[in-house]
């Protein structure tokens, strides 16, 4: 069997001028994980990532740690299809219309980029509204596509890669969603009830048996518990 292993970038800089860098947290995370793979024994026929610059540089701290070892990794692969959705045009133009539905989110507003609690509610009811919404602007593309182009990015790794092989995926919370609704089946509205608790630097595994894929593992993050601190388990 083939195996699919989806991983979560380290914490981005939330509520800075650049989101898309990793914070401190989010380096951290990434050499936790590195040095987690590395004594497990995890080696990889391929690795690829979106190429959001959070992304590609998770990738790159767990290939520096493989640099120079017996088992080093093969280079980095970008691959566009795992990608996190547009965020920032999405909420550009749903969030007028969520007030305009509920006023009281208005209310959040101020603390938006300062308060995680009061940015996840509001950007929880932006996103409700992007995922019903059958005929999204052009320049915005709709979950159902969106999920379909991951679906294309898997199916693209595993035709490229032999029976058997190992690959890894740094990517986003979004393509991973997307992977587990098309995996499980799920509704799109049980699919972000799990979106929501995917943690930053978690792993995310599929078994690939030459006809389907199928779930192994979800949101893991057992290499960041082991250190002993709460504060390198986070969700943005």
């Amino acid at each position: 069997m083939s195996r699919i292993v989806l991983i979560r970038h380290g914490q981005a800089s939330f509520g800075k001028d650049r989101y898309d860098r990793l914070s401190r947290m989010g380096w951290r995370q990434a050499r936790i994980l590195a040095s987690h793979l590395f004594r497990a024994g995890c080696t990889f026929d391929s690795v690829c990532a979106g190429d959001l610059e959070r992304q590609q540089d998770t990738a790159q701290a767990v290939l520096a740690h493989y640099d120079g070892r017996e088992r080093p990794l093969p280079p980095l692969e970008t691959i566009p299809e795992f990608n996190e959705y547009p965020s920032r045009s999405i909420f550009l133009h749903y969030f007028p219309l969520v007030v305009s539905d509920d006023p009281s989110l208005e209310s959040n507003l101020e603390r938006l980029y300062k308060d995680r609690k009061a940015f996840q509610r509001v950007f929880e009811a932006v996103i409700r509204r992007w995922t019903e919404d059958p005929s999204p602007p052009e320049d915005i593309v709709g979950w159902d596509d969106f999920r379909a182009t991951v679906a294309s990015g898997l199916q693209k790794l595993l035709e490229r890669n032999g029976r058997g092989s190992r690959i890894a995926v740094f990517t986003s919370g979004g393509p991973i969603s997307a992977a587990v609704q098309t995996v499980l089946g799920l509704s799109t509205e049980e699919t972000f009830r799990l979106a929501w608790i995917i943690r930053n630097a978690s792993v995310t595994e599929f078994l690939h048996d030459g006809e389907r894929l199928s779930l192994l593992s979800f949101n893991g993050t057992a290499h960041l518990e082991l250190e002993g601190d709460p504060s390198v388990i986070t969700y943005r």
